[in-house]
Formats: C-alpha cells, structure tokens, sequence
C-alpha cells in the first residue's frame, strides 16, 4: 500500500492522514476518507489520456479503481445524498480544474508528471488490492484534502 502512504503524505502534508473529527461543525461520512485517493486516480487518468502516454495494464486497474470508489461515494455520502450526474460532474470537474499549464506542453510536462507515473508505476495488482484495503477501512472523519 505504498502509493496509500503516498497519498497521505501529499494531501496531508507529512501527517499521518488521520481524521480530524474533533473540528467543530465536522461532519463525518466514509466517503471523506476516499476522496484524496479518488481525485489522484482522476488526474492520472485524464494526464494519461490527455498527454497521449501509453495505455498499460496498471490504467485498467485505475479505471477500475475509480469506478469502485465511486460507487463507494454514491453509497457512503449520507449527510448529502449524490445522484450518479452529480458525481460525474465533479469528477469532470476534478478533471478539468487540475492544477497546470497554460499550454498542453506545459500541462504534459508539468512537475506532478513525476509523482503520476509513480503512481502507474505500482502495477495494477497492487493498485487493485489497495484500494480494496482502502475502501474495507474506510472510517467516517474529515480529512486533510481534498
């Protein structure tokens, strides 16, 4: 679960990626806890086809992650009911919002490339069996991001 590590250390500067439940006005849902993993996978996949980077297996398994973790979020957001277009509209939005470039070479070559083909570099086993473990422990809290 390394690339899970990863992602902590991005969102949450360095801290451990626990839940803040105890901010004032928090409202806790599972589907907080995913988010982070959840927008990363967006920006890989749209880089991957944005920036014409070849296609692996790994992208399958992104694929599929993302598909698993919305379903989760469609299940688990209990305090703000989403519709499937609603989700898919952030998801669009999560897309196309990524921080960048104004130009598409800029965009392709910007510095999180770096930490985005680390994150295909994992294999789709690995990113498949994460995310399992992810979505399994996922616990109500608020997170750092997004």
């Amino acid at each position: 679960m390394l690339w899970v590590d990863d992602v902590r250390n991005t969102c949450s500067g360095g801290s451990s990626g626990r839940p803040r439940s105890n901010e004032p006005g928090a409202e806790l849902d599972r589907s907080a806890a995913v988010m982070s993993p959840w927008l990363i996978f967006l920006a890989v996949q749209a880089r991957t086809a944005d920036c014409g980077w070849a296609r692996q297996p790994v992208d399958d398994a992104i694929d599929e992650a993302i598909a698993a973790i919305d379903d989760f979020i469609l299940a688990n957001t209990p305090s703000h009911p989403m519709a499937h277009p609603m989700l898919e509209d952030l998801k669009r939005s999560a897309s196309t919002g990524l921080p960048g470039s104004s130009t598409r070479q800029q965009y392709c070559e910007g510095p999180n490339n770096e930490f985005l083909q680390q994150i295909r570099s994992y294999g789709p086993d690995p990113i498949r069996k994460a995310v399992k473990v992810l979505l399994a422990n996922a616990k109500p809290g608020r997170y750092p991001c997004p």
